[in-house]
């Protein structure tokens, strides 16, 4: 059968038994066809399912390709693989082509893309093997790159004799290793060439070998007037140091000891049996009683802290870390901190505002009364919400209230509006926003701005002069905005709330007679009881 311009296979049930499309097998062959009309290609197959290759014509001169469906139909679909340059005709093209702007030769077959083939770079050197993909990355002659086992030889031959040292053991290849006399006045070390060009001598002058690990250590500790007191190993095997500090010597590792490691009562407490004694101790001294039994620093143990709460688990580490509170206390302690400047800052910006506070402050989640000195009655509001900016809910409605009017009348006349819109180009303290935009045949036609009180003049209770003055230089913004880049702009004034519908209905009358006439406004802004030169003349209060 033939759906959408595609002949689908007998293996498809795109039909239900009751007559019905199958929704998801009905999609998936909209879509194909959508994307090959798309893109202008042909299918040249049946449709057999989503994941079953398809024959398609890509129209670009190339022979056609089999394509999954569901490849072809992403975002970036799958195309030509001629075009894409991935095909093996093209991986070979590609190749010959840039072996002719090179002027290099091939000397051997060439078999695919990973094959290694052997090739004449015209450099002086020999010939090298090299795979087609290397080479197109631009991979040649190994000799010229210093990457042949020849050249790495004779560069560290060459950089022994700059360096004035002297190779006793013959060289086998750039990682084995190889005696060298580093002409220093230490003993001859062992050294691989490859780590020997990249600057690693002397293991003695480095500080690296045993004999000068050791002489580091007992130098240390003459340094800092300690004492050894058994037998030294290895940088690694622990020993036994008298620290002079009062505390009984301490077991370490030389190397942990020249990095810094030494007393652990002295330093910082990490050792386990150290750490134990100390959260005892601390545990003692607060009258506290371990409940556990006591594991390590980090785990858990149960103390009862002698307050009202129940005993509670804590890590030993936390704990003596602690101030010796319990979890609830401290929760407590936090609360109340932060319920005293949640209740400043809420005070501060009620006297700013110029409001009252009615009722008891609780907390930053139980709402308050307040007075927003306004010509209505008090509303309650959560002390956050107040702090963000929200003011008498009364007053926001008359706002509300002539947004809802405008969107009734775009919803009853079928006209298509987007609330809220934005450009990206028109920010300040992020995008201003616009209350509606309307479309004429997909493209926009006009903004609609429906404006309160607080616009024109200073009201206390909406924030005072600091809001009114960034409501006008947001309104400003966008007149400029609308002017500058020619957008029609509507905009209402709240005394004219009584008139919004015959207001749209002369502005919006995009199908009437009238409609030139509207269109030659452009750009238009202001209101209707003020020319367009008054309101592009308010200055900012």
């Amino acid at each position: 059968m033939k759906y959408s311009g595609i002949v689908v296979d007998d293996c498809v049930k795109l039909i239900n038994a009751d007559g019905n499309y199958n929704k998801r097998i009905k999609e998936s062959i909209d879509k194909l066809a959508e994307s090959i009309e798309s893109r202008g290609h042909k299918l040249l197959s049946s449709y057999k399912g989503n994941k079953t290759e398809v024959l398609i014509d890509f129209k670009c001169g190339h022979e056609p390709r089999m394509v999954t469906p569901k490849d072809y139909k992403k975002k970036n679909g799958v195309g030509c693989d001629r075009c894409s340059g991935h095909s093996s005709e093209q991986a070979r093209e590609d190749f010959f082509k840039q072996l002719k702007d090179k002027g290099h030769i091939l000397l051997s077959e060439y078999i695919n893309n990973t094959e290694e083939v052997l090739i004449d770079f015209k450099c002086g050197h020999e010939p090298s093997k090299k795979t087609p993909k290397a080479y197109k990355l631009g991979q040649e002659c190994a000799r010229c790159n210093g990457h042949s086992p020849e050249q790495a030889k004779e560069d560290f031959f060459k950089m022994l004799e700059d360096n004035g040292h002297e190779l006793l053991s013959d060289y086998v290849n750039n990682t084995h290793e190889v005696l060298i006399d580093f002409k220093c006045g230490h003993e001859p070390s062992k050294k691989a060439p490859k780590k020997y060009k990249k600057g690693i001598y002397c293991v003695r002058c480095n500080g690296h070998s045993p004999v000068q690990a050791k002489e580091d250590f007992f130098k240390m500790l003459e340094d800092n007037g300690h004492e050894l007191l058994s037998d030294y190993v290895n940088n690694t095997h622990e020993v036994l140091i008298d620290f002079k500090c009062g505390h009984k010597p301490y077991m370490r590792t030389p190397k942990e000891y020249k990095s810094g490691r030494v007393c652990p009562r002295c330093g910082n407490n990490s050792d386990p049996k150290v750490a134990k004694e100390d959260f005892l101790a601390i545990l003692k001294s607060n009258g506290h009683r371990l409940l556990s039994k006591y594991i390590d620093n980090t785990t858990m143990v149960l103390i009862d802290f002698k307050c009202i709460h129940k005993p509670s688990t804590v890590t030993p580490k936390f704990y003596k870390r602690g101030n010796g509170l319990c979890k609830k206390c401290n929760l407590n302690k936090d609360w109340y901190k932060q319920s005293e400047e949640s209740l400043k800052s809420l005070l501060e910006k009620v006297k700013n505002n110029n409001h009252k506070l009615l009722s008891k402050y609780i907390d930053t989640n139980t709402k308050v009364l307040i007075d927003f000195n306004c010509e209505h009655n008090p509303s309650w509001v959560y002390p956050h919400r107040y702090k963000n900016g929200q003011k008498c809910q009364q007053c926001n409605k008359v706002n509300s209230r002539g947004e809802i009017v405008i969107k009734g009348y775009l919803k009853e006349n079928k006209l298509r509006f987007k609330p809220q819109f934005t450009f990206d180009d028109l920010v300040y303290k992020g995008k201003l926003r616009f209350d509606f935009a309307v479309y004429k045949d997909k493209e926009l036609y006009t903004l609609i701005e429906f404006d309160g009180r607080q616009h024109f003049t200073l009201v206390d209770h909406m924030g005072g002069e600091d809001y009114f003055k960034e409501i006008q230089m947001k309104d400003k913004l966008k007149n400029d905005y609308c002017l500058e880049n020619n957008t029609r702009l509507i905009r209402i004034k709240y005394t004219k709330f009584d008139e919004i519908g015959y207001i749209l209905e002369q502005e919006l009358a995009i199908d009437s007679e009238n409609s030139s006439d509207v269109i030659s406004f452009y750009p238009k802004v202001g209101y209707y009881d003020s020319s367009l030169e008054e309101q592009l003349d308010l200055e900012l209060v």
